[in-house]
C-alpha cells in the first residue's frame, strides 16, 4: 500500500510540474505571438509610407477624398480617371501599380487612412487589438479633432520598441487642385 502511495503522490507531482510547464510555455507563446502582430503592424505601416512617398512623388496626390478610408487599392495595376480608391491623383497616368502583390491586413482588418486636424494618418483597422490589449476603434479612437502624435507613445500604446503604429502620410506638396482650393479660400477671405 505505501509503495502504491508513493507512485501515486509521485505521479501527480509530475504530473503537475509538467501542467505548470506546459502553461508557462503557453502563456510565453501567447505573448510572443501578441508581440509580433505589433512588429507586423509597425512595419507594415513603415511599408504603407513609403509607397505613399513614391504614389506622391510621381503622381503627386491631390488630397485624399475621405475622411476614414480602407487602403485595398495598392494592388491596382491601372485604372481610369483620376482617383484610385481614395487617393486623387494630379497625374494618375504616372501610376506605376500594382504597388503591393496584395492589399496588407492585420487580423482580418485593412489598414486605413484617417484625416485629422493633423493631416492623414496609416493606422491599423478598426477592430485591430494591440498587444497591450486595446482596441483599435474602442479603447483608441480616431476623429477628426484627435491628436494621433500624442497617442503614440507607450502609456496609450500605439507604438512598439519605439516604433509608432499611427504614421502621418508625408505629403509633398500641394496638388493642382488641393492650390487651386487654397486660391480661392484666400480670394474670399479678401471680400
Amino acid at each position: 500500500m505505501k509503495e502504491f502511495m508513493k507512485r501515486y503522490i509521485k505521479t501527480i507531482v509530475i504530473g503537475l510540474v509538467l501542467l505548470v510547464v506546459f502553461i508557462f510555455t503557453g502563456y510565453q507563446f501567447y505573448k510572443q505571438a501578441r508581440t509580433a502582430s505589433d512588429r507586423i503592424m509597425a512595419e507594415q505601416i513603415e511599408q504603407l509610407i513609403t509607397i505613399f512617398k513614391k504614389i506622391d512623388a510621381s503622381c503627386s496626390i491631390a488630397n485624399i477624398t475621405h475622411d476614414r478610408s480602407y487602403i485595398d487599392f495598392l494592388t491596382v495595376k491601372s485604372f481610369s480617371g483620376s482617383e484610385v480608391g481614395c487617393l486623387n491623383l494630379a497625374y494618375p497616368e504616372q501610376w506605376k501599380g500594382p504597388y503591393l502583390p496584395v492589399n496588407y491586413t492585420m487580423q482580418g482588418k485593412l489598414y486605413e487612412i484617417i484625416k485629422t486636424h493633423e493631416g492623414y494618418y496609416v493606422v491599423p483597422g478598426e477592430g485591430v487589438q494591440l498587444s497591450n490589449g486595446k482596441i483599435i476603434g474602442k479603447d483608441i479612437i480616431f476623429a477628426k479633432k484627435t491628436d494621433v502624435e500624442s497617442y503614440v507613445n507607450n502609456t496609450v500604446g500605439l507604438e512598439w520598441n519605439g516604433k509608432p503604429l499611427a504614421v502621418k502620410i508625408p505629403l509633398r506638396g500641394k496638388g493642382p487642385a488641393e492650390s487651386l482650393l487654397l486660391n480661392q479660400t484666400a480670394v474670399q477671405e479678401q471680400d
